[in-house]
């Protein structure tokens, strides 16, 4: 496979071995490196917006609710939470997000 090219004062510049080989690490650093830990935080900062938007229902002036309906939010909120240790691919459209209560 040929080397990538690069812009020097106009000209179209092949790329070296040793510089191919350099841009080749740093696009497979940022591909299983950079792009998962953003996908992560992402992923975790949606997961918090979504605790934070339920705390409310256990307050000390919660609205009442049924044990079992309780249990089901309670449920729901620990699957959130555990969301990023059980998720090995972190990619949007892979994640596998809890069902709501309702």
């Amino acid at each position: 496979m040929a080397n990538d090219f690069q812009m020097v004062n106009g000209d179209r510049i092949q790329l070296t071995d040793e510089e191919q080989a350099a841009v080749n690490a740093e696009r497979n650093h940022y591909k299983t490196v950079i792009k998962p830990a953003n996908q992560f935080s992402d992923l975790r900062r949606q997961r918090n917006q979504l605790l934070s938007e339920t705390d409310y229902l256990f307050g000390s002036d919660a609205p009442s609710m049924s044990d079992e309906k309780t249990q089901e939010w309670q449920n729901w909120r620990q699957a959130l939470r555990d969301l990023p240790a059980n998720t090995p691919d972190p990619t949007p459209s892979k994640v596998v997000w809890p069902t709501k209560p309702e």
